[in-house]
This record gives C-alpha cells, structure tokens and sequence, in this order.
C-alpha cells in the first residue's frame, strides 16, 4: 500500500508537535506569584534535577573549606597550648613578685584552673610579697574544690593558718584537721611531711607528748623525723633510747651514702642533731666539713644551728616553764630558740612571732 506525500508531510507534522510538546512538558518550570505590599513577585525555586547536581559539584569545595577551617582552629589551638606551656615554664622556675605576674598565673590558671603545681607557685609568689589575706582566701577556696583535693594544698594550707597572726585557737583547730586528712593518706610524702608539721604544732602548744606520739611510728623508716622525735624527748630531760639512737643513726648513715651529690639540709641538720644528743660537737663539726659539695652558706647555718643546739637546753627549758601560762607559747622569745632547735630549718617555718 503506497502512502501518498500528503499523508507523510501530515505525519511528520504530527510527530514535531508531540517532540515540541514533551519538550516543553520537560522544561517546565514551576513558578510561584506574590505581592508584596502591593508589587508583584515571581519566585522560581530551581528544578531538583539542577540543584542536585549543584550540591554534588560542590562536595569537593565544601570538603576543601571544612579541612581548612579545621587546620586552622587546630593550629590556633596549637599555638595558644604553646605559649600558655611557656608561661608555665617561666612561672614555676622563676617566679617574680612583680605586680604583672600576679597577671600571668591568673591567665594560665584561667586556662587550666586545675593546675595544683601552678596553684601552689602562685599561692608562694603571694605569700613572699606577704599578701597573706589573698593567700589565705585562696587556699580556702581551694581546699572546697574536688578536683583539686590534693594533700600538698591542704599542707599548704595548715602552715598558713599555723603562722597568721593574731594567734587563733580556731585556726589551730583547723589546721590540725588538715595535717591528719593529709598524715593518714596513701602517699608517704606528702604524710611524713604533714606528721612532722603535727609535731610542730603540738609542740608550739606545749603538748610534747603528743608531739613525739605523731612522729612515732615513722621515726625509723624516716630518720629525719626519728632525729626530731629524739630531740623532742632529750630536751624536754628525758634520757636517750640508745637503741632507738643506733637504729636511727645507721639509717641516716645509710641514706647519706647513697646520695650522689651533697647531703640534703635537712638530712644534714638531722645528723648534726644527733651528735649533739650523744655530746659529739667536735665530731659533728668535723663530719660537716668532710660533706663533699656543701657550700659555704648551707655550712654556715648548720654551725649556727649547732651553736643553738649546745647551749645549756636543760636551764632554757626551766625558765619557759617558769614562764608558760597554758598553752600560748607565743609571747616568750626564748620559745623560739626550742622551735629552732628541732624544727624550723627542715619544716620553712619561720620563729612564732614575738611581741
């Protein structure tokens, strides 16, 4: 059957118009009117098809935008840990008492404020330009934050109100709790040190024997403490446990020998202690000069030390107790001669004021 050409031009006419109008199906936008105080608007939000395509061709610089940001943060971290670790540094192993680094332990706590290393140099820079109220609210403070519940603050602490004047019955109250929360604690440091200030203080407040009790237990593992203990009893006119003074005495020669640079002070204080209970000065002066790597002022204190230590204790302790009513011991220099005797040089106190 032969198709004429009318009836193809009919046909392909036919055919354009439904190719042009699945076109325009295609292309079809939608569209959306409005008014706007009185202006007309024509919103044509884009097709899915074109913004799916868009996003996916801009993953990449999304991504790139994302990386950039991120290594930008992290370096601007980076550096801000960078140099607050440098004014840390500074801080710990040379702090001034300049007005503008009470600023900078103020701008590394505020980075870190559970920095007890740095908390402890800060609350010592305050205390040596004597500003002993802002020492003593912070330390108050401190000892409320759990985070920061560390025997070295509560220490700290209890030597504060130890030395505030004027002299308070609360005070001592207070720093006695504090010396044994710390005294009963795992760490045989930082309890050896708060039994040794527990000694001190009973002592300051005439309670000798509660004095040599705390130091009791520990007196042959900690030598330093057991030359306390003895001094505390040998001057108050009781006779030498020459057993206890051997033990102690050879711990101490054994310690002294494993040391490869020069004897601690205290360690040395707690040697030259123990020659003076035997009656040995002469022995005591000669073995100072012997300690290699001592320096002439470290030398010079421990003979000042020995030079108390041999006056006539027994006279010295007659008179306070002539002169003691109670337990405030704080009025009567002389005190201060004892305190020195066993404790001071070892213990950073200073001698009980005086008036």
């Amino acid at each position: 059957m032969m198709v004429n050409s009318s009836n193809r031009r009919t046909i392909k006419s036919r055919r354009s118009k439904e190719l042009t109008a699945g076109s325009s199906r295609r292309l079809q936008q939608v569209s959306f009117r409005i008014k706007f105080f009185g202006a007309g608007f024509i919103i044509r939000p884009p097709r899915l098809r074109h913004l799916g395509l868009t996003l996916l061709f801009s993953i990449p610089t999304m991504i790139g935008l994302y990386e950039l940001i991120s290594w930008s943060a992290g370096l601007f971290e980076e550096s801000e840990l960078g140099v607050n670790a440098k004014y840390r540094t500074v801080a710990l192993q040379n702090p001034s008492q300049k007005p503008e680094n009470d600023l900078v332990f103020q701008r590394i706590l505020s980075f870190d404020p559970n920095d007890v290393e740095v908390w402890l140099k800060y609350v010592e820079m305050l205390g040596e330009s004597k500003q002993h109220l802002k020492t003593k609210l912070i330390l108050t403070d401190l000892v409320e934050v759990r985070e920061l519940r560390d025997a070295r603050i509560f220490t700290k602490f209890a030597e504060v109100l130890m030395l505030e004047e004027p002299f308070s019955a609360v005070n001592v109250i207070k720093a006695e709790k504090l010396l044994r929360l710390v005294a009963a604690s795992d760490n045989l440091k930082d309890a050896i040190l708060a039994r040794r200030k527990l000694s001190l203080l009973y002592l300051t407040m005439n309670n000798r024997e509660s004095a040599y009790r705390i130091l009791e237990p520990v007196m042959i593992d900690y030598p330093v403490a057991g030359s306390e203990a003895l001094w505390i009893e040998w001057s108050g006119g009781k006779k030498l446990d020459r057993d206890l003074v051997d033990k102690i005495m050879t711990r101490l020669d054994s310690f002294i020998l494993s040391q490869v640079s020069a004897v601690p002070y205290e360690t040395a204080l707690a040697k030259t202690r123990m020659f003076i209970m035997l009656g040995q000065e002469k022995e005591a002066r000669n073995w100072l000069k012997a300690q290699p790597g001592m320096t002439d002022s470290v030398l010079d204190r421990l003979n000042k030390e020995i030079e108390e230590m041999v006056m006539s204790l027994q006279s010295l302790i007659r008179l306070i107790q002539k002169l003691l009513i109670g337990r405030n011991l704080r009025h009567y220099s002389t005190v201060n001669q004892i305190i020195r005797f066993g404790h001071r040089s070892q213990l950073a106190y200073g001698p009980i004021p005086t008036e």
